[in-house]
């Protein structure tokens, strides 16, 4: 399955109760996270900041991405046999060389080109994801292989393709010790503050084992001015796992869980100790900071933690 099409691949779809009549503030919360092709859905606690989890269903295949229905009475999940470089490879495989992202038109179901932004051919250009600020004209788009954050503005609903600015992801750019992949990004619900994803998982043998090599596994805070736009570095904090694929803020604003997608050892001085999969938990200040409260550990066996996300129902 090719993941940039996967809102037009839909797998599969899951009910959720009833959304809140508009203007009300959610009544619950709901967390759903997957392993491999079983999606299992937690209640949120914002106030306690704490996961309870509850069902499992299992899918057609291992989860690639899922995003719920305007109506929130519907998650839409794609799946697929291959699983982004983890297990076997599975029987498609779509590759777009050099970057780009690709704007279209949507009317009466029909999706239609509508512009390409690709800044120097798109060489040297790997766009990962991307948010919207809620009430501004800006888009946020994290660069994967450069470990960027580029903010683009938008004038009319059209996206103006050049790069407004330029910002890091990594607390040390100049000491990269292994691969670094910059990705999920969310802007706070306020609209005053930006979150990035950095990654890592490279492993080196250590007494015959594979070991985490090292780098940068945290989420990069930024304020954003809220005259221009312009995001600015204001925090880094470790997630306290290895390599965390997804994250989502709470429709509050007080909480954010960070998800990753695989147990990783790591060296403790001369023994080996294995970090798990599993979701880390932590309470966003009103200055936009980020404070770790604990992490739910979860046995992923031989799958594939890849998708997490809060819906509020």
């Amino acid at each position: 399955m090719l993941r940039s099409t996967f809102l037009s691949l839909v797998a599969g779809g899951i009910a959720t109760p009833r959304f809140a009549a508009a203007g009300e503030a959610p009544r619950k919360v709901a967390l759903y996270a997957n392993v491999g092709a079983e999606l299992t859905h937690y209640d949120v606690d914002v106030a306690g900041a704490a996961l309870i989890r509850h069902a499992t269903v299992t899918l057609p295949a291992g989860v690639q991405y899922a995003w719920p229905h305007a109506s929130r009475r519907y998650l839409y999940v794609a799946t697929s046999s291959s699983a982004s470089g983890y297990g076997k490879a599975g029987t498609e495989h779509h590759v777009t060389d050099p970057g780009a992202l690709k704007i279209f038109d949507y009317r009466n179901g029909v999706l239609s080109n509508e512009i390409s932004i690709a800044p120097n051919g798109g060489k040297e250009f790997g766009p990962r994801h991307l948010d919207f600020h809620p009430s501004k004209p800006w888009m946020y788009v994290s660069i994967e292989t450069q470990n960027k954050m580029y903010t683009y503005k938008t004038d009319g609903g059209r996206i103006n393709p050049d790069i407004a600015y330029r910002a890091d992801t990594l607390a040390e750019p100049n000491n990269i010790r292994a691969r670094q992949a910059a990705g999920t990004v969310h802007v706070h619900p306020n609209g005053r503050f930006l979150y990035g994803a950095n990654r890592a998982q490279a492993t080196v043998e250590f007494q015959g084992r594979k070991v985490f090599k090292g780098g940068e596994n945290s989420i990069v805070v930024y304020s954003i001015d809220q005259s221009t736009g312009e995001p600015a570095v204001i925090q880094h904090i470790e997630t306290r796992a290895i390599h965390p694929r997804t994250f989502h803020i709470d429709p509050s604003g007080r909480l954010m869980v960070v998800q990753h997608n695989l147990p990783v050892d790591v060296r403790d001085g001369d023994a080996v100790r294995t970090l798990p999969a599993g979701l880390s938990v932590f309470r966003i200040a009103d200055d936009g900071k980020l404070t770790f409260v604990r992490k739910y550990d979860v046995d992923v066996g031989d799958k594939v933690m890849f998708w997490m996300g809060m819906v509020p129902l």
